[in-house]
């Protein structure tokens, strides 16, 4: 082989390294952009699942009293169905395992402390009898939590979307003004 020819083929052989670097510098953009984008996406689509929930949970038949308004018994009700095997399923389905949905009452505010504590909560079982399982009659709760799945407090990684709700105690016929909330939680 001649000397031109060897350097021939050394500046074909430099030109298709440097044409492979080229090549995949552009798959690493091309791939990091993409990456990027499906992010955003699930991000997006996070919130508008967080959307939807809230709307959703805020007309279900099982919480209502009339359109928009939440029945603050229908909220013990609905805790201790979420409890029966029978149902557990169907509102898991219903939440999403990923989802935590509160609610908690804003005005009045409640200055005493023994009433700010979470009402479905503290209400382990719920008996026919309802006038005893009623907790605080006086309709002092200020805090319900309508669906929980038991995701660790730690993960701090999520979506809260709230919705103001308007919440009727049927006991004494008064209505106050609550804060919906539904926490996403982010997989990562």
């Amino acid at each position: 082989m001649n000397k031109k020819a060897q350097v021939q083929f050394m500046e074909m052989i430099f030109v298709l390294l440097i044409l492979v670097i080229i090549i995949l510098i552009g798959l690493v953009f091309y791939y990091s952009f993409l990456h990027k984008g499906l992010k955003e996406k699930k991000e997006r689509f996070t919130e508008i699942d967080a959307i939807i929930l809230t709307d959703a949970v805020s007309s279900m038949a099982e919480l209502t009293y009339e359109t928009g308004v939440i029945n603050s018994v229908k909220l013990f009700s609905l805790a201790k169905k979420i409890k029966n095997p029978n149902y557990r399923d169907y509102y898991a389905n219903f939440f999403g395992n990923d989802k935590k949905v509160t609610l908690e009452i804003i005005y009045p505010p409640v200055n005493n402390e023994e009433y700010k504590i979470d009402c479905t909560s503290t209400t382990a079982d719920i008996d026919s009898n309802f006038h005893n399982s009623y907790p605080n009659p006086t309709n002092k709760c200020q805090k319900f939590t309508i669906y929980d799945p038991g995701i660790a407090i730690t993960n701090t990684n999520k979506e809260i979307r709230t919705n103001p709700v308007s919440v009727y105690y049927p006991l004494t016929n008064e209505y106050k003004i609550g804060i919906l909330r539904v926490e996403v939680f982010k997989n990562e």
